[in-house]
């Protein structure tokens, strides 16, 4: 029998004004779409008969692609597949008749997996914050890692798309027109297994991570650019107690005097074995961390098969008994 996970995410959306010029390129913040306007989007691509397929690198690469789509006026439901060239082939066998039976894939076709994402519309927290949750076969290699890579190509797919849409006017120069450009970050609802062991543990060390000068060239031939700074945070070894509320504290101070640090990396040890964990300094939420990550097993499996053709109603129905609704 498979086994089926359902993983729990805050999905945060951000957009930026974009436009290569050689000397001067335009690339500022700016307020992304809602998620019920690209959802629109999304369903307009997929019923014109796009599956909206993000390629693998080389032929033996998994590739992913839009297999169902659901919009209603709470929720995007998306069944997002995944076709790996390199999954072995099946082999099925009858011991008491002496019989074994390899059904190989027929050229071109890899191994088929499926996910079901769904994506409340409504905002949890602020206006570009939505529940998003996951849910996918064990081993399947559809982690939240693959599915905001998805994700991604799909929003530049509208864009390409609708160019129209996603033109807006540069800040400075109103006349510009720059590319709206989208992405999206997971942050993963912390399990209580996670909760306990920050609880039962000490801070061995943290460093705060400042994004906003990725890209920057530092050499003359843009061969050398900034991937990240860092604010290493000394933890004092005397420092015992409430390991959550320190991190509460920690947090807090950075928002209020480093906001252009987005992240914390934390060190901890927790009965005897020495464990690490990225958090949102927002919101305090786990930045794409599946092994952490609030999750349920599926008890609702109705056949035992690793890909679906359709969304599962059954399935869903369970998907929704846990976010309440």
């Amino acid at each position: 029998m498979t086994t089926r996970n359902i993983y729990f995410f805050d999905m945060k959306v951000t957009a930026r004004g974009k436009f290569n010029r050689r000397d001067d390129p335009i690339d500022f913040n700016v307020k992304p779409k809602d998620i019920s306007t690209i959802a629109e989007d999304i369903k307009q691509i997929f019923t014109g008969g796009d599956n909206l397929l993000q390629s693998g690198r080389n032929t033996d690469s998994p590739s992913h692609y839009l297999q169902d789509c659901q919009v209603d006026d709470e929720k995007i439901v998306l069944l997002v597949n995944r076709c790996d060239p390199k999954a072995p082939d099946m082999v099925t066998s009858n011991p008491a008749e002496k019989e074994q039976i390899v059904h190989a894939k027929p050229a071109g076709h890899g191994g088929d997996f499926s996910s079901h994402v769904v994506i409340m519309k409504n905002p949890v927290r602020g206006d570009n914050y939505y529940l998003c949750v996951i849910e996918s076969l064990v081993g399947s290699g559809l982690s939240s890692t693959v599915i905001k890579s998805y994700l991604k190509s799909v929003l530049n797919k509208c864009r390409r798309e609708f160019k129209a849409r996603y033109t807006i006017p540069d800040i400075s120069e109103p006349k510009v027109k720059v590319r709206h450009v989208h992405d999206i970050a997971f942050q993963g609802h912390p399990s209580e297994s996670f909760m306990r062991d920050l609880e039962n543990g000490y801070l061995s060390g943290a460093q705060a991570i400042n994004y906003t000068g990725v890209g920057k060239h530092l050499d003359s031939n843009g061969a050398i650019t900034e991937d990240y700074k860092t604010i290493k945070l000394k933890v004092d070894s005397s420092l015992i107690g409430d390991t959550v509320a320190s991190l509460r504290a920690v947090r807090s101070k950075l928002m209020s005097e480093y906001k252009e640090y987005s992240e914390l990396r934390i060190a901890f040890r927790t009965d005897g074995e020495n464990k690490t964990a990225k958090l949102s300094i927002e919101t305090g939420q786990l930045v794409d961390a599946d092994r952490y990550t609030k999750r349920h097993e599926l008890k609702s499996i109705v056949t035992n098969q690793t890909s679906y053709a359709k969304i599962s109603s059954v399935i869903l129905k369970e998907i929704m008994s846990y976010i309440g609704k």
